[in-house]
């Protein structure tokens, strides 16, 4: 029952953070169907990374962050 955790790291709260995360988690082939981030920061920054390597975001992998901050509506996530 439930999610399993397929991977996880710690990184700083910030949209580079996100992106030295997404890097670490998601250099090889994509097998994930979402990502969980601490903050809308790092969402964004997962997002970017997967976006420079062609995958569309929101279709092929979703970003969820959370805090709902003003960066994140500016990217385009929910």
């Amino acid at each position: 029952q439930g999610i399993a955790l397929a991977a996880s790291v710690k990184t700083p709260f910030s949209v580079e953070g996100g992106r030295q995360a997404a890097t670490r988690l998601l250099g090889g082939p994509l097998e994930r169907a979402f990502v969980i981030a601490t903050t809308d920061d790092v969402a964004v920054g997962v997002a970017k990374h997967l976006a420079d390597r062609g995958v569309r975001v929101g279709r092929e992998v979703r970003v969820l962050g959370f805090d709902d901050g003003s960066l994140a509506r500016d990217a385009g996530l929910t």
